[in-house]
C-alpha cells in the first residue's frame, strides 16, 4: 500500500495472526521498506513473529537499515 500507516498496522496484524507463518512476507517488506516508521513496525512485528525480543535499529537513515535487515537476515532465512 502507498500508505506509510496502512503498511504499519498491516505488519503488526500479519505477525499476530500468522505469528512465524509471517517472517517470509515481513522480511521481504522490511528490505524495500524507506519509511522510518513503517520499517520499524516491520522490525517490531518480526521480533513479534520469532518471539524474541527486538534489538536497536537506526531506521532514519539507508545504512541504519540495511545494517538492521542483515542482522535479522539470518534469523529470517531458518
Amino acid at each position: 500500500d502507498p500508505a506509510a500507516l496502512v503498511r504499519r498496522f498491516a505488519a503488526i496484524g500479519a505477525a499476530r495472526q500468522l505469528q512465524r507463518q509471517a517472517v517470509p512476507m515481513l522480511f521481504a517488506a522490511m528490505t524495500r521498506e524507506s519509511d522510518e516508521t513503517a520499517f520499524l513496525s516491520l522490525h517490531q512485528s518480526l521480533a513479534l513473529a520469532l518471539n524474541v525480543a527486538p534489538s536497536s535499529s537506526d531506521a532514519a537513515s539507508e545504512a541504519g537499515r540495511a545494517a538492521t535487515v542483515a542482522a535479522w537476515r539470518s534469523q529470517c532465512e531458518q
